[in-house]
């Protein structure tokens, strides 16, 4: 018998020696399903482990779905952060331009009005 044949018969035997001492601790009963053949309302009741199985795989995509949901919701504070930062700057940029628009505007002659030295200035023309 070669090596790799002797390592695989005794990987079969610790396997059979684990399910035999398992089964030993088992209590009688301890793996049938309760709701077998069960109806309620004239309808049959699916096995506990079955739902299990359903709950457990429900559980996981709720979870999947509620990171999902807490990373797009951290991209959007993020964002309205941002957003908001641009906005002041914006705001901050159109006051210093309406300040230097009053400025040049006090400091210089209305541009529709011709000084004509003829008539004393301050016609139109």
């Amino acid at each position: 018998m070669g090596h790799s044949a002797h390592f695989d018969e005794r990987c079969l035997n610790e396997q059979a020696s684990k399910a035999e001492r398992h089964k030993e601790d088992e209590l009688p009963g301890q793996n049938r399903d309760l709701t077998d053949g069960a109806e309620v309302a004239g309808r049959p009741v699916r096995g506990y482990r079955e739902t299990l199985h359903e709950l457990a795989a429900e559980l996981g995509e709720t979870c999947y779905q509620l990171g999902w949901a807490e990373s797009r919701l951290e991209l959007m504070v993020q964002a309205e952060s941002t957003l908001r930062e641009a906005l002041q700057c914006e705001h901050e940029r159109a006051d210093r331009a309406e300040c230097r628009a009053g400025e040049l505007e006090a400091s210089s002659p209305p541009l529709w009005r011709h000084q004509n030295p003829k008539d004393g200035g301050g016609g139109l023309w």
